[in-house]
């Protein structure tokens, strides 16, 4: 009987759960997602980024859930009317620091890098999208926006 019980679980796993151990993103949910594209990225993030975006990085990741880091950098007034469009739950806030931001291994995330910024939140609730945003403003004239956002 035991036999019987060990020869079906051997069998669901080599047959039924070999899908962990396949490299191909398409068929394994663990490995690494592909890096977003920019459509993705504002669709995800509800809001269209700025046209002078530059050096814009981004990652995705979750199992069940979905979480998108974004990265980028535009002149500060563009930066502004970014923000301005992300109906922030309440205005950024000194006190809303880079620690407010989910932790991402990819090493061009260094918000806690930032000499001064801000930071708040937003959601977009018919996706059941939570953000969290933080502007670095150590330069004065081209900010980096830091953008964190997950579904549920």
């Amino acid at each position: 009987m035991r036999s019987g019980r060990v020869a079906v679980l051997l069998f669901l796993f080599t047959t039924g759960c070999g899908f962990f151990f396949n490299p191909d993103p398409a068929q394994n949910p663990l490995a690494p997602m592909p890096t977003p594209s920019q459509s993705r990225l504002e669709s995800f993030t509800g809001h269209p980024l700025p046209a002078t975006a530059s050096d814009i990085l981004s990652a995705e990741g979750g199992f069940q859930d979905t979480i998108m880091w974004l990265r980028f950098d535009a002149p500060a007034a563009d930066v502004s009317t970014y923000v301005d469009s992300l109906s922030l739950e309440a205005p950024l806030s000194a006190a809303s620091g880079p620690e407010q931001l989910t932790p991402s291994e990819e090493p061009w995330w260094e918000p806690e890098t930032a000499s001064q910024g801000a930071g708040g939140g937003y959601s977009i609730p018919a996706q059941n999208t939570f953000c969290r945003v933080y502007v670095d403003q150590s330069q004065t004239d081209l900010w980096r926006v830091y953008l964190v956002c997950f579904n549920t």
